[in-house]
C-alpha cells in the first residue's frame, strides 16, 4: 500500500515538471547547431576586397594593371608670394606676374631629366592669369594607358611670365613624379580617390616658388582610350 502511495506521488510530481520545461521546439542536439561564424564574428561566406576570379573591387587585380585605364594629374596651385622669375628677379615692378602655364604627363621616360620624351615647346598651355603671384590653377593633364603599365608617371610643367614688351619669362620648372600601382586604378571615375597633395621638384628657387598636384587613375572602356597623339 505504501509503496503504491509513493509510485503515484512520483508520476505526479514527473507530470507537473514536464509542464514546466520550457517548449524550445527543439531537442538538446539541436540547440548545438555549428554555424559558419568564425571567432571574429564574421560570416564563413563574408564578402572580401576581391571577387571570385581575384581582381581587386577598387580596380586592377593584385599586381597586375588593368587593360585600358586613365592617369589623371591635377596641377592645383602655385605659390610664388614674392612675385619672382626663376632667376630671382621680379616679374614685374608694378605689378604682379601673369603666368602662363604649360605641362606635360610623361609615361615614357618619367625619371629622365629635364624635359623628358617630348620637348617643353610642343606642350600645350593649360592656363593664364594676369596679376597673380600664386593662382589657383585647378587644370588636369590626362594620359591614357591602352595596354601595359607604368609604374611612375611625371606631370612636367613650365611657368612662365608673359611680358608684352619681350619674350616669355621664366618663372620655374616643375617635375611632378609620382608613383602608380596597379591596386591604386579604381574601377571608375566615379569611384577614383584624388592622392594626397605633392610638392613637385622646382629646377630653381626652391622653397620660393612652388607648385603642387595631386593625381588618380580609374579604369576606362576601351573605346574610350586615346592614343597619345589624339590628346
Amino acid at each position: 500500500m505504501a509503496l503504491s502511495l509513493w509510485m503515484t506521488v512520483l508520476f505526479s510530481l514527473s507530470a507537473v515538471l514536464a509542464q514546466r520545461r520550457p517548449q524550445t521546439g527543439m531537442d538538446d542536439e539541436s540547440r548545438f547547431v555549428i554555424t559558419g561564424v568564425n571567432r571574429r564574428g564574421d560570416s564563413s561566406d563574408r564578402l572580401t576586397d576581391r571577387d571570385s576570379s581575384g581582381r581587386n573591387r577598387r580596380g586592377g587585380s593584385a599586381g597586375r594593371f588593368a587593360d585600358f585605364f586613365r592617369i589623371e594629374t591635377e596641377i592645383q596651385r602655385l605659390d610664388n608670394p614674392a612675385g619672382i622669375l626663376a632667376n630671382g628677379k621680379k616679374c614685374d615692378f608694378t605689378g604682379a606676374c601673369d603666368p602662363v602655364v604649360t605641362a606635360f604627363l610623361d609615361l615614357e621616360s618619367p625619371l629622365s631629366p629635364w624635359p623628358g620624351s617630348v620637348a617643353a615647346s610642343k606642350w600645350k598651355t593649360i592656363f593664364e592669369a594676369t596679376d597673380q603671384n600664386s593662382p589657383t590653377i585647378g587644370r588636369s593633364v590626362i594620359r591614357d594607358m591602352c595596354g601595359g603599365s607604368a609604374s611612375n608617371v611625371n606631370l612636367r610643367v613650365l611657368v612662365n611670365d608673359a611680358d608684352s614688351l619681350s619674350s616669355q619669362d621664366e618663372i620655374g620648372k616643375f617635375s611632378c613624379l609620382f608613383q602608380l600601382d596597379a591596386r591604386d586604378v579604381a574601377m571608375d571615375s566615379l569611384s577614383a580617390q584624388w592622392g594626397p597633395s605633392t610638392e613637385c621638384t622646382a629646377e630653381a628657387q626652391q622653397g620660393k616658388i612652388r607648385l603642387f598636384a595631386r593625381r588618380r587613375a580609374f579604369e576606362i572602356p576601351s573605346t574610350s582610350c586615346r592614343a597619345p597623339s589624339s590628346l
